[in-house]
């Protein structure tokens, strides 16, 4: 079994980043032929299709994947797709033959209604309890009373944090990277960083903002570029994967200690990601 707890993962990015995680989920299934609203159902739908998709980018080299559990409420069913959203995960975690992490990825403004679900799923994770990943956080305020409400009722859990900021590094509510880093710090999440956003420069130049406010590991998940609609009415994005990978060794150098993909990313993105980080024997570390 080569599942590791989301504990020592974190020890693992602190002793070896940068590490990889992986890309998107949800640009797979959509890509499959999966709408937009049946994603979470997925994980009860579709189970050898997400699995699937997981064994992939652990193929392309992710030491961290993520469940497919970042969706919104549906029919009352949130906690029965969640659960097996986070299962999925862990079952190709633990078939990998190298040691890998579970991101339980979660909406920011889910955690408040749904913390008895959330305590009861990571209640059932027993000795593997992943991290906890909100992502795609655009309020701090909504940001700092989910942090707040898993501290209270997982205190044991590491918590990471990952915000949406626009081309002037900012949040939506107008929160800067750097402070939103501060704030996150304060009340003692395990990392912090960015993804989506609007460009691969928004995430380059918020990682550089958030390592220079804060002593924690950076996560750095952008985009492969902007979305395009192809002739043939398919959604398609811009960036090639080597492009992403120019980008992945940019946040290096910018001391990202976690890179990843978020909406438009595919294994072959994080494949190339994996060759840059093959390559950075070092990256940029705390004094």
């Amino acid at each position: 079994m080569t599942l590791i707890s989301g504990g020592q993962a974190i020890s693992l990015i602190n002793s070896s980043g940068p590490i990889l995680a992986d890309g998107a989920v949800g640009t797979m299934l959509l890509s499959q032929g999966i709408d937009a609203e049946d994603i979470l159902p997925s994980n009860l739908a579709h189970r050898e299709l997400v699995s699937r998709i997981h064994e992939e980018y652990l193929a392309a080299g992710s030491q961290l994947i993520t469940s497919n559990t970042f969706g919104v409420r549906t029919g009352g069913r949130w906690l029965e797709h969640s659960r097996a959203g986070l299962a999925l995960a862990q079952s190709a975690a633990a078939s990998a033959p190298q040691e890998i992490g579970v991101l339980f990825s979660l909406i920011s403004s889910h955690v408040v209604p749904e913390q008895d679900n959330i305590e009861r799923i990571i209640d059932e994770c027993t000795t593997c309890a992943p991290i906890i990943l909100l992502e795609t956080c655009t309020s701090l305020n909504t940001i700092m009373s989910a942090v707040t409400t898993l501290k209270q009722r997982l205190p044991q859990v590491p918590l990471a944090v990952t915000c949406h900021f626009t081309s002037e590094c900012k949040m939506v509510d107008g929160t800067s990277a750097g402070n939103a880093a501060k704030h996150l710090a304060c009340l003692g999440v395990n990392a912090v960083g960015v993804n989506c956003s609007d460009s691969s420069i928004a995430v380059i130049n918020a990682t550089v903002q958030m390592y220079e406010a804060v002593q924690l590991p950076i996560f750095a998940q952008p985009n492969a570029g902007q979305p395009i609609l192809g002739n043939d009415r398919t959604m398609k994005w811009e960036l090639l994967p080597s492009e992403f990978a120019d980008v992945a060794a940019s946040l290096i150098k910018c001391g990202a200690s976690v890179i990843g993909g978020c909406c438009g990313t595919r294994p072959e993105h994080i494949l190339a990601a994996a060759r840059v980080l093959q390559s950075h024997t070092t990256h940029l570390r705390r004094a």
